[in-house]
């Protein structure tokens, strides 16, 4: 994104402010490299035209009047027709017929987008499907007629969950397929999962979101620019790559249709014309690939009465994790590093800026990067531990190559898995980091001459009241931890917020992400927004252990923003139709979710439709095949459990020859020596991962009712394997700093237990138990 940019938005803003409703343009979605395709006959792009006008009617009704106003229109950005998208929320409580138009017509979209998928993929390889014209003709007319069932609302049925629905539509689909096409069912789960990742990246691209609301007398935008995804010249050079004879590991894995996509957007040369690529939205869905995913600028403004334009309160970047997970090993350090300093390079200018017009000439400091990851570094954390090591380690390794800025990274655990979250010393050694920025940037504002502007020493209030927040709790950890555990208040979702908003005051930049840049992306926007919201009009930051009229003012804003549906809407743009946030791992306080009521529990549920049970299923078979052909000579625990034998193990650039194994891998003889104390911790790491997966699936298959005697059942199974495994070993001589973290999580898997008790006498898996 240029600055220019946001200027433009600007003067879009003050003239749909001026006319009440802005002039809508919405012609039809022009794709050229679809335009200039000689593959596919008219019946087909005919059909996929069709299609996207039917998504756009339906992305129109998915906000039903009174309570919103939909308009589009295309805005020049660079010369490049931009998309925006402008919605009006006029305050009122969304009511339960309104909440019922929103599901239907998103259930609808999600079902189109796949066809429309499907669709797309034929056009753009023939390699897709491999068969004669007459059965390609049979399945665009299969599929167009699966459409107009799916947009027919009598089709759907009331009495299934959305994601139930998808589920056995997509199931639908692929027998419908498979019966023209023969090919095996697994197949066909996997082409219509990844083939919609390439529509959304045509189909979304350039894409601005307004959303415009009243907060009292105050006119409230929330906006999200998408990214420039502008390459560095090490990324282009990779991408050059799939072009050459030594073609990129990660390239060699995709099928032969998938290549076809990517060599259509990829120049012949460096110098070549890159924007069509740049341009694409990569989504959340697209790990597989180089570059940052879902990457945009969000901006909150606000507009007070009788004022002539909006100021800017907040600026930001959100984007999904930095590493490309679905890679292999081999790949992914380097892409991570690639994708860091494409990040860098870019905020390293926006930073410098920032600072120079908040703050006027040179202060004397640098200006302040932040990269604020949400990731569950935890016992339990899985994938989310590997995340975040990965992507702070690529950070660190390049920290030196911006001697212009002042660079601090750290990461906050704010979903369940931050009840294994110790507030220890080196949990705040990066917040403490930005608190002595922020004394020399305090210190640097006060020494220099010249009285300041009104909106500077709002902004130095702000400043103060961030720290003093922080502060807060910094210094009684163990009050906050027991309301996190009686009244579900998240401490870590505040201490977030907290750090953004004082480093933004500060005119630094943050970037905040987590896996996907989504649902707890997302829900992180709404906490810090209506905390600036809540300081314009209060002068004062809100406190975690807030009660009365303060927390009651706190959660209106917070309610406000969330049915706006502007952080909805920008995660529905990585699968269109999951109109929510996915909330099923309580990042929002227990009360706050109390307060939205029926709207809560409506985004979850239209939000799982992102990956319903058959793709969650394809993943897992992907990703296990994926670990196996990638395992990497690193791992040496499998040699530990076995003893030669007549077959040899081969291992070549980092594959196992896996038919080389032994058939029956066998326990040494001898007896295993004692744990070290790095085995203890990564044990009850195992157990634990174990036992939250086991957490996720139930959830995942019964929804906000699950069987409740087989989730207690599975869950105390685990929890009791770790604690049958740990209290056999927790006297053994351990440092006392190990065995006292051991311990600490030994109470807290009991005070997780003690909750699954509560869940079986309320039968609500989600609610916090109250003392």
């Amino acid at each position: 994104m240029q600055d220019r940019d946001i200027t433009t938005i600007l003067e879009f803003i003050l003239k749909s402010t001026t006319n009440e409703d802005p002039s809508v343009h919405s012609p039809p979605i022009i794709d050229s490299a679809h335009a200039t395709s000689q593959k596919t006959n008219s019946l087909l792009k005919d059909t996929l035209e069709e299609l996207k006008k039917m998504l756009e009617e339906c992305e129109k009704n998915k906000y039903p009047a009174p309570s919103y106003q939909y308009t589009t229109q295309f805005i020049s950005i660079n010369n490049i027709p931009t998309k925006v998208i402008y919605v009006i929320y006029n305050g009122e409580k969304i009511s339960p017929e309104s909440i019922k138009k929103m599901e239907s017509e998103s259930i609808k979209i999600r079902k189109l987008n796949l066809i429309a998928s499907i669709l797309h993929a034929m056009d753009f390889s023939e390699n897709f499907l491999n068969v004669d014209a007459q059965k390609r003709d049979d399945i665009i007319m299969k599929m167009m007629n699966l459409a107009k069932e799916a947009n027919n609302k009598n089709k759907i049925d009331s009495k299934k969950t959305p994601e139930s629905e998808i589920n056995d539509f997509i199931k639908k689909i692929t027998k419908e397929m498979k019966a023209i096409t023969g090919e095996k069912q697994n197949d066909m789960f996997y082409k219509i999962r990844n083939a919609e990742r390439y529509f959304i990246a045509e189909n979304n691209k350039k894409r601005i979101l307004i959303f415009r609301s009243k907060t009292n007398n105050d006119i409230t935008y929330q906006v999200d620019v998408p990214f420039e995804n502008k390459l560095t010249d090490e990324q282009k050079q990779n991408f050059l790559k799939i072009r050459s004879q030594n073609k990129p590991n990660w390239f060699d894995q995709l099928k032969k249709w998938e290549q076809d996509w990517l060599l259509k957007f990829i120049p012949e040369n460096i110098h070549g014309d890159w924007k069509e690529f740049e341009n694409i939205f990569q989504s959340s869905l697209m790990q597989h690939i180089p570059s940052i995913k879902n990457a945009r600028f969000v901006y909150l403004l606000r507009k007070k009465l009788g004022e002539s334009k909006p100021e800017i309160l907040s600026r930001s970047f959100k984007t999904s994790t930095m590493v490309p997970y679905e890679m292999s090993n081999s790949d992914i350090k380097e892409q991570t590093s690639f994708t860091a300093k494409q990040i860098l390079d870019d905020l390293t200018k926006k930073a410098e800026k920032n600072l120079h017009e908040m703050w006027g000439e040179d202060i004397g400091i640098k200006p302040l990067v932040f990269i604020q990851s949400l990731l569950s570094d935890t016992l339990g954390g899985s994938i989310d531990n590997k995340l975040t090591a990965k992507q702070m380690k690529a950070i660190l390794s390049i920290k030196n190559e911006y001697k212009g800025i002042e660079l601090i990274a750290g990461n906050e655990p704010v979903n369940i898995l931050r009840i294994f979250a110790i507030q220890d010393k080196k949990r705040w050694e990066y917040v403490n980091q930005v608190i002595e920025y922020s004394n020399k940037f305090v210190a640097a504002i006060n020494s220099r001459h010249g009285s300041l502007t009104e909106k500077q020493k709002n902004r130095l209030d702000l400043i103060q009241a961030a720290r003093i927040e922080l502060e807060k709790l910094q210094s009684s950890k163990g009050k906050h931890r027991k309301l996190m555990i009686t009244e579900g208040r998240n401490f870590e979702a505040y201490k977030a917020a907290y750090l953004s908003i004082l480093v933004e005051a500060m005119g630094g930049i943050v970037s905040t992400n987590c896996k996907s840049g989504k649902d707890r992306t997302g829900i992180d926007e709404i906490y810090r927004h209506a905390m600036i919201l809540y300081f314009e009009e209060k002068k004062k930051l809100p406190s975690f252990t807030d009660t009365g009229e303060d927390r009651q003012r706190f959660t209106e804003i917070f309610t406000h923003l969330f049915n706006t549906m502007k952080a909805q809407e920008a995660a529905s743009a990585n699968t269109p139709g999951s109109f929510g946030l996915k909330d099923s791992a309580k990042m929002i306080c227990g009360d706050i979710a109390s307060a939205l009521g029926k709207t809560y529990k409506a985004s979850n549920e239209r939000a799982a439709m992102n990956k319903p049970q058959v793709f969650y299923e394809d993943e897992k078979r992907q990703h296990k095949e994926s670990k196996v052909k990638y395992r990497t000579n690193d791992e040496q625990t499998f040699t530990a459990y076995t003893q030669p034998s007549n077959h040899s193990m081969s291992v070549s650039h980092g594959t196992i020859n896996v038919n080389a194994l032994p058939s029956k891998p066998r326990l040494p003889r001898k007896p295993l020596p004692k744990p070290s104390e790095e085995a203890v911790i990564n044990r009850m790491q195992r157990l634990l991962d174990s036992t939250m997966q086991k957490w996720e699936e139930l959830n995942r298959q019964h929804g906000d009712k699950p069987h409740v005697e087989k989730f207690s059942e599975e869950i105390n199974e685990g929890l009791e394997k770790i604690k049958t495994w740990a209290q056999g070993r927790i006297n053994q001589p351990l440092s006392s700093e190990n065995q006292e973290e051991l311990r600490t999580q030994f109470n807290l898997l009991k005070s997780l237990k003690d909750e699954i008790g509560e869940i079986e006498k309320n039968n609500n898996p989600f609610k916090f138990r109250k003392k």
